[in-house]
């Protein structure tokens, strides 16, 4: 049984973190004197979680947290509840707290993603507008349907040859783009 315990606190000490971001306690000063609150109130969650509570390990330790980070503000006097933290508020671009508290869900590997996407995005439009069309239309980019090269090929009024060379430059060229550093932050 402490094993299970030892593992729930393992894998959601960064649930700690998440939770000081959505309370606006992250960037302040007196981070580690909450991120220690935050911390007890992992550990007394994690003895007490019982499977059949109906909640995700994730989900009881997040209100754990909260519920004693949320206890030392009362006691100075200086949170804003107007700014509670709810489950369903997003927490960056289209990630919501619930689809972040969970053992097996990577906040850091999600937020690179969405950087290099958005990096991608920034890139295409360094490219000539043909190179361009045929990148999106053949990964389905910015909601377009995939297409196979031959509908492409029929769509611009080209040959599939032709659309195969201009993805393929084009390709490289983006992976040139990126490698470069072109995109800034």
């Amino acid at each position: 049984m402490e094993r299970d315990v030892e593992d729930l606190i393992l894998n959601n000490t960064n649930l700690i973190y998440v939770i000081l971001k959505k309370l606006g306690l992250y960037s302040k000063t007196g981070i580690d004197k909450f991120y220690d609150i935050g911390l007890i109130g992992l550990v007394n969650g994690a003895k007490n979680y019982k499977e059949n509570f109906g909640l995700k390990p994730s989900t009881y330790l997040g209100k754990c947290i909260t519920n004693a980070i949320l206890m030392e503000l009362r006691k100075e006097k200086k949170f804003n509840f107007d700014n509670f933290i709810s489950l369903s508020t997003p927490i960056h671009e289209n990630l919501l707290l619930e689809d972040m508290i969970s053992s097996d869900f990577d906040i850091e590997a999600e937020l690179e993603k969405n950087e290099n996407i958005k990096k991608l995005y920034e890139a295409l439009t360094l490219l000539k507008e043909n190179e361009k069309t045929v990148l999106i239309y053949s990964f389905g980019l910015y909601g377009n349907e995939p297409l196979k090269q031959k509908e492409l090929a029929e769509m611009l009024g080209l040959r599939q040859a032709s659309i195969s060379r201009i993805k393929l430059k084009a390709i490289k060229k983006l992976g040139g783009i990126l490698n470069e550093n072109k995109i800034k932050n």
